[in-house]
């Protein structure tokens, strides 16, 4: 590949604007010090004898970062991302079609990046814009979402394009799924009033998958070729950008990929960027803290990317080079003739840093492909979305669950730094919640570990095996720190009762009063003997599935109820009134989240709901598979407009929230949100 080759002008979109390129040098780490936590991570590593660490220096930096992070991961925050993130997976999503879907990603693509550039320009007038974020719309706030959860490639990205300052943003969580669940109107409408003053006129405000016709949508991309701009199909789009096909060029006839494209993109950034609004070229290399224009890293940089020693090594290159050939021919020679002569050691590393934020980027100014990150972060937004299925009383244990862990869970990376410590899914809730406050993870991070703590959602094969083999490794480390069993873990529901949520009005009218501290009826929630509960031979009656680990049919809730169910699922709970003696799994889909047709409620009634859970249920009444009609959103995980509450309805209820549901009175065809007027805060059937 020829200098020439690689000498174009930089598209405009693809070179990120600083606010103010004549600020002074400002180091971020001097902001981010927390001396109290950073001492109690000393005092465990002065105490470790080999792999052993000290019992009591480990419980007591439990405390220190429960403390630490206890505003940022609480029990407000953890529902507000739960609901947020279930809406995130049943309203900005096609599951069905990858090409409308995808249509709407590069449109929510764009309307991200349009976003945080008026919140900027608008900052530099008022800068508690900062602060206090205008309300972004669901899917402008899924992409910043994403985007945090890749903090590394986050914090290059706020200081390189908008400065240090923006580094501090965070996600309006709760403001959020308020907003998704129908309240906090005024928020909705002072974010409406930002959006049309500074976003441009033909951007709506709001924007679902409905609003894009994948037929007329097209992709552009680049020939990295013959440099033509080339227009294509959202399908052939999709094929490129995110299953890795190759392309052919209708101007030159070659074929190339998503790598090649993504090479000859980084190589003409090299060529014409100045250094410093290159991704991947301002973060420390040690604490990977933006350092915006330090002197001895732009010295380093200089030397580095000089652009006479990248055109010579470059003319070598083949016509569509891989990144494999970047590295063999360009970056090595120029990394051996350097390396001794480097202000910061740690710059030896900073190619693979560079290479890591450009690889898989075909478009756009950001350190990663967002619509791929987006799509990463699906995985987990469904299992949410349908663990929030299964009942609010099992999220409350699942918060508690996460809640109690995640302290544990840091302090575990700071004991076994060489171990890849693997999360378990309430953890993850937790630690994507930490995430979400960028500069305070930071901060928790650097004193913690010395650096910003990365989280990689990566989903190739490497990564996979990684995770598999931490996954038994922490598993047996978790038994001999704590003496807990880590992937099934039994925490009574008493535990739950120190972790407090202050918006009670908020909890309550959204889940109904379901999201409670503890099971009203069950002896262990109410303080009576665990150890009791334990005892092969003991009478556990009382105890709910919940609460006894061991829990069997023959032990618990008395001997003519099969269910396991406490006060937990019924308000009025009696041994004669739970669930029926054809069902003995004892758990319904509202219950248990990977609920199958095949382990609960009996041959004859595939809809996974139990007489706990509908007021008046019969197996013969009961959601079956050809009828899902009077059923919600909030209450059927797999609810589609077109299959539910019934055409001539417009009250705003539903079968699940009303015990004399008819089809004649609840929720109509004006409604196709999917959501009931028990559900949804401020109900309206006419929108």
């Amino acid at each position: 590949m020829s200098a020439a080759a690689i000498a174009s002008a930089v598209p405009v979109d693809l070179v990120p604007t600083l606010a103010d390129d004549s600020r002074a040098t400002v180091d971020v780490a001097v902001a981010l010090k927390d001396e109290a936590l950073a001492s109690h991570v000393a005092v465990l590593k002065a105490g470790k004898n080999g792999d052993e660490v000290s019992k009591d220096a480990l419980y007591k930096l439990v405390d220190v970062i429960g403390t630490k992070t206890a505003e940022f991961v609480s029990r407000d925050l953890l529902l507000a991302h739960t609901l947020l993130l279930s809406y995130f997976h049943h309203q900005l999503r096609d599951g069905d079609n990858e090409a409308k879907d995808l249509a709407f990603l590069c449109a929510a693509e764009t309307r991200y990046l349009a976003y945080l550039d008026a919140v900027a320009k608008a900052a530099a007038k008022d800068k508690s814009l900062v602060d206090a974020l205008p309300l972004p719309p669901m899917d402008v706030a899924m992409f910043l979402h994403s985007h945090m959860l890749s903090p590394l490639r986050f914090a290059d990205d706020m200081a390189r394009r908008y400065g240090p300052t923006f580094v501090g943003l965070s996600l309006p969580l709760v403001r959020l799924a308020k907003v998704a669940m129908g309240a906090s109107k005024d928020d909705l409408e002072a974010g409406r009033v930002f959006w049309a003053k500074h976003l441009p006129a033909n951007m709506p405000y709001n924007f679902t998958p409905a609003d894009v016709d994948e037929i007329k949508a097209v992709g552009r991309v680049s020939c990295p070729l013959c440099k033509s701009e080339l227009v294509v199909s959202v399908a052939e789009y999709a094929a490129l950008r995110l299953h890795g096909k190759a392309h052919v060029c209708t101007s030159c006839a070659g074929n190339f990929t998503a790598e090649h494209m993504a090479v000859c993109r980084f190589l003409t950034m090299v060529m014409n960027a100045p250094l410093a609004r290159i991704a991947g070229m301002q973060s420390h290399p040690k604490t990977r803290l933006p350092m915006s224009l330090h002197p001895a890293n732009m010295a380093d940089l200089a030397m580095l990317f000089d652009k006479g020693e990248w055109a010579k090594y470059g003319a070598a290159l083949p016509q569509l080079a891989t990144w494999a050939d970047v590295e063999n021919t360009v970056m090595a020679p120029i990394m051996k003739a350097s390396a001794d002569s480097l202000n910061l050691p740690g710059n030896r590393r900073r190619f693979a840093m560079v290479i890591h934020a450009h690889q898989d980027v075909t478009t756009g100014p950001w350190a990663m492909d967002m619509v791929r990150a987006v799509r990463r972060q699906r995985r987990f937004s469904a299992n949410i979305a349908r663990f929030v299925q299964s009942g609010m009383g099992g999220v409350y244990h699942f918060h508690t669950k996460a809640l109690v862990q995640y302290p544990k869970f840091l302090a575990m990376i700071v004991a076994h730094p060489g171990t890849s410590i693997v999360p378990t899914p309430e953890i993850d809730l937790a630690w994507h919640t930490h995430q979400l406050s960028p500069l305070v993870y930071a901060m928790h991070g650097c004193a913690l570990m010395g650096c910003i703590l990365n989280h990689d959602d990566s989903d190739d094969a490497e990564t996979k095996a990684v995770i598999a083999d931490g996954a038994k490794e922490t598993e047996e480390l978790w038994m001999h720190d704590f003496g807990e069993d880590y992937f099934n873990l039994h925490l009574p529901c008493s535990d739950g009762a120190k972790y407090q949520a202050t918006e009670t009005a908020f909890i309550n009218h959204v889940a109904r009063a379901a999201y409670t501290t503890q099971h009203a009826d069950c002896r262990s929630c109410r303080g009576g003997s665990k150890a009791a509960a334990m005892t092969p031979d003991a009478d556990v009656s009382g105890f709910c599935r919940m609460c006894v680990p061991d829990w069997t049919a023959n032990k618990a809730n008395g001997a003519n109820d099969v269910s396991g169910f406490c006060r937990m699922c019924v308000p009025d709970w009696t041994a004669n009134k739970a669930n029926g003696a054809n069902d003995v799994s004892g758990f319904c889909r509202m219950c248990v989240p990977d609920w199958t047709a095949s382990k609960a409620n009996g041959a004859n009634d595939a809809s996974g709901f139990c007489r706990m859970c509908v007021p008046d249920w019969t197996a013969s009444k009961a959601n079956g598979a050809n009828d899902a009609s009077g059923f919600c959103r909030m209450c059927v995980p797999d609810w589609t407009a077109n299959k539910a509450n019934g055409a001539n309805d417009v009250s705003g209820f539903c079968r699940m929230c009303v015990p004399d549901w008819t089809a004649s009175k609840a929720n109509g065809a004006n409604d196709m949100s999917g959501f009931c007027r028990m559900c949804v805060p401020d109900w309206n059937a006419d929108e």
